[in-house]
């Protein structure tokens, strides 16, 4: 598993993207907090990511795609988190979701709030759906003093 943040602050800076290169064997999620991307691969898979929005890519037995920022005034920011497929979900067929950030339910917490990307918090779950992996995955925003709990599933890893 891998949990990587990317950040370009200063629109006037190039921001090359990551063009065609392949993925195999694990599932993504591309969490996009502000700006914009677009993703496109050689299934004729296209998307287009807007702050709040999250893609989940289902690399499986192959794909070959792109992800590249749009480039306008705004900071482009968000997070990908990778998680490696076990043996059995490797040679799958690939795909997408792309979820748009309305459909994600929004859970207050009182001294704060959760956003459910995935998996299930308090009765409510995140839009992903035929995952191989089964995570829990949220966005915290708690206020000075908030609090976050929450039990993990028996036979879940954290």
């Amino acid at each position: 598993m891998l949990l990587d943040e990317f950040k370009f602050n200063n629109p006037d800076d190039y921001i090359g993207g990551f063009s065609s290169h392949p993925h195999r064997g694990f599932e993504t999620a591309t969490y996009m907090l502000q700006g914009e991307f677009s993703h496109r691969d050689n299934q004729g898979n296209e998307g287009h990511l807007k702050a709040g929005d999250i893609q989940w890519m289902m690399a499986r037995h192959g794909i070959v795609h792109e992800e590249m920022p749009i480039q306008n005034d705004a900071v482009v920011r968000g997070f990908q988190l990778w998680v490696n497929l076990p043996s059995g979900q490797k040679l799958i067929a690939p795909k997408y979701q792309d979820v748009v950030s309305a459909r994600i339910p929004e859970v207050s917490l009182g001294a704060g709030l959760v956003r459910v990307l995935a998996g299930s918090y308090q009765g409510f779950d995140g839009p992903a759906d035929d995952m191989a992996i089964e995570p829990d995955y949220f966005d915290i925003h708690l206020d000075q003093n908030g609090y976050f709990g929450h039990t993990i599933a028996t036979g879940k890893t954290v």
